[in-house]
């Protein structure tokens, strides 16, 4: 069963955040929609309790950032998974920040806060394929 949660306070970022720490970005399954103003960021649930880690198969997840003005990406490491730890949103540049446990830059403008996370029940056998360039 899908679980999707949409949420358009800032102050609700929190419960984003719990979804999401822990869980691993995958940064070739970032999709910009210029038509939705939309940013979809594809992450995968991680295992373990105390040490947690990527390992397939794992169920895939998904992470909208609505109302896009634009983005940036800076991925010096060049590690493809990214541990995220949270979520924030910077009120007075209209930013939400993704931040992670290895260094990674991601931050997106917005004209209004919203953000949706949809947990799928799609198990992934394998990493998926590296995007073309």
């Amino acid at each position: 069963m899908t679980r999707q949660i949409h949420i358009e306070s800032e102050q609700e970022v929190g419960r984003i955040t719990d979804l999401i720490h822990d869980q691993y970005l995958d940064i070739e399954g970032l999709e910009f929609d210029k038509e939705h103003s939309s940013l979809t960021l594809r992450y995968f649930i991680a295992k373990g309790e105390f040490f947690v880690r990527l390992e397939f198969p794992t169920r895939e997840c998904f992470l909208t950032i609505f109302n896009v003005a634009s983005y940036t990406l800076r991925d010096t490491q060049q590690i493809r998974y990214y541990p995220m730890n949270k979520l924030l949103f910077v009120r007075s540049r209209n930013v939400v920040e993704v931040k992670t446990g290895i260094p990674l830059e991601l931050s997106v403008s917005v004209t209004r806060f919203a953000i949706s996370v949809e947990e799928t029940d799609k198990i992934v056998d394998e990493p998926p394929p590296l995007c073309e360039a």
